[in-house]
């Protein structure tokens, strides 16, 4: 199943980027319509499983101040430009919702996310190096672009390379993880992963402006090699350490920690990269590249300004610094993993 998502998430981009070249920019949501009907006719079809039906109540209040305590974090963190008022607004609005939310969990019955779970070290430290591995893996897609084309002066065509190989990567590592966990054990495949994942992330501190892409696609592979073997065996240590019926919940929140380590690290990561420019830039010259890199076009003027070019590889291999420091503690962090020695189930 997790092959055929992640190989799914390198047909994906390409057909969007065709859909966009040959089609109204709107049929890239219009095609979601009959793909969405097959998977719910298949759903239907062939889904056959045994449930115990039960009238369990609904925590709408958890629900409520879940939802808007996570949207005051999202908008503090990309509304950062809006003034301090507004900053400080919103965190005082997630702190309130949070602490309510946290309050109402620890009363509902049954409660929309039970904290029980996190107190669990095997489920706490799979989430906590979801979260940093999601981070680490969404400043790469926004960065090495930039370094591609700005830095490097390579098409478009050559960033997307460099960003495939990423995405081979993944369902690679996903499709080969069964036989790994035969051969060397769960424990190991897990330390195996994330070892890579850092090993991939020090290759982009090789890349200089004369670099060719290749090093940039082999960093990307060995990074999604690391996090297709993380993100698998993460999932099924979860899903084998807790009851059936604990199952969606205990998933979920290594799905929710991926996609909050997504928006962290694309918030983080920026801002070490402007942080950069505005450190090895004159303020003219860095006034002038912000500007050029808020171009859809921008990046083709940075890579023949010598200025900017310097510039925005300095800032870059900051970024870089960056990202091979979160790598660095997802890999702590996946030690601190007490992986099972043997799976109830094949994976």
């Amino acid at each position: 199943m997790s092959s055929v998502w992640a190989s799914s998430a390198v047909v994906g981009p390409l057909a969007g980027a065709v859909i966009v070249d040959h089609l109204p920019w709107a049929w890239i949501f219009w095609l979601n319509l009959p793909f969405g009907a097959l998977a719910i006719g298949g759903l239907v079809l062939f889904l056959q499983e045994k449930v115990s039906r039960q009238n369990e109540p609904i925590d709408y209040a958890g629900a409520a101040l879940f939802a808007v305590a996570i949207a005051a974090f999202m908008l503090m963190l990309t509304e950062a430009d809006g003034g301090l008022g507004t900053v400080l607004a919103l965190g005082l609005l997630f702190l309130l919702a949070g602490a309510a939310f946290l309050w109402q969990e620890r009363r509902a019955r049954p409660p929309m996310i039970s904290l029980q779970l996190w107190r669990r070290q095997l489920i706490a430290a799979c989430n906590v190096a979801t979260l940093l591995a999601g981070m680490a893996l969404i400043g790469l897609t926004t960065i090495l672009p930039l370094h591609v084309q700005g830095v490097l002066g390579r098409s478009p065509l050559q960033a997307g390379f460099a960003l495939t190989m990423l995405i081979l990567g993944w369902p690679l590592a996903v499709t080969l993880s069964s036989r790994c966990y035969r051969i060397f054990g769960i424990r190991r495949t897990l330390r195996l992963g994330s070892l890579m994942f850092p090993l991939g992330a020090a290759a982009f501190l090789l890349l200089q402006p004369g670099s060719s892409p290749f090093l940039a696609g082999a960093g990307s592979f060995v990074m999604g090699f690391g996090m297709g073997l993380l993100s698998i065996t993460c999932i099924i240590l979860i899903q084998e350490s807790v009851d059936w019926a604990e199952r969606g919940s205990a998933t979920s929140s290594n799905l929710f920690a991926r996609s909050l380590g997504n928006t962290l690290g694309a918030t983080a990561l920026g801002a070490v990269l402007n942080l950069g420019i505005d450190r090895y830039a004159p303020p003219p010259a860095a006034a002038r590249l912000h500007g050029l890199l808020e171009r859809p076009d921008g990046l083709a003027g940075v890579a023949i300004d010598p200025q900017a070019q310097a510039a925005l590889h300095q800032a870059l291999h900051l970024a870089f610094w960056g990202i091979l420091l979160l790598a660095l503690l997802a890999c702590l962090t996946c030690w601190w993993i007490p992986a099972r020695r043997h799976l109830t189930r094949p994976a």
